[in-house]
């Protein structure tokens, strides 16, 4: 996706690139190599933000599984101690 957005950037870039004449010599301005190394440079930060959330799926995945086992363990005790209320003797006198 970055890689076509920069290469469509870069063709409009060349296309629009400004000729200027001199009177020793003719010169052609491109902007080539001012945006190659911008281009590398997204490249490389895509593919580390790509590794980085790769490598958080298994992360991700055991905490699912704990809050799994901590949801069920709060079940069993909201069933073991539901209701079980007992008048305090000391009030009925």
């Amino acid at each position: 996706m970055v890689t076509a957005f920069l290469n469509g950037r870069l063709k409009k870039l060349k296309l629009c690139s400004r000729k200027s004449t001199d009177s020793t010599a003719k010169k052609t301005i491109t902007f080539g190599g001012v945006i190659e190394p911008v281009h590398k440079d997204e490249q490389n930060q895509f593919e580390n933000i790509q590794a980085t959330v790769v490598n958080q799926g298994p992360s991700i995945k055991n905490l699912e599984t704990k809050i799994g086992q901590l949801s069920k363990l709060v079940t069993t005790f909201s069933q073991t101690y539901a209701g079980n209320t007992v008048d305090n003797p000391k009030e009925e006198k």
